[in-house]
């Protein structure tokens, strides 16, 4: 049974507002063309939590690294 296109936009866009509270993010111009930047207090929480670190984190600093071309990461 195949969903017809308007159904599956439909869906696509609950789950685009459902990812957008999880983990938000803006289109933003660069030198090389659109790019998008995250809000990266929440992208940090999501990835420590995903791995199951939140308990670990309050113990001891956890140290994320991450390389992504053209990427400006901040802690």
């Amino acid at each position: 049974m195949l969903c017809p296109p308007a159904c599956l936009k439909h869906v696509a866009k609950q789950i685009e507002n459902k990812a957008d509270t999880v983990c938000p993010y803006q289109r933003i111009p660069t030198p090389f063309g659109e790019g998008i930047e995250f809000d990266y207090a929440k992208v940090k929480r999501l990835v420590i939590n995903s791995f199951g670190l939140e308990s670990i984190a309050t113990q001891c600093p956890v140290n994320i690294s991450a390389s992504i071309d053209a990427a400006h990461l901040q802690a």
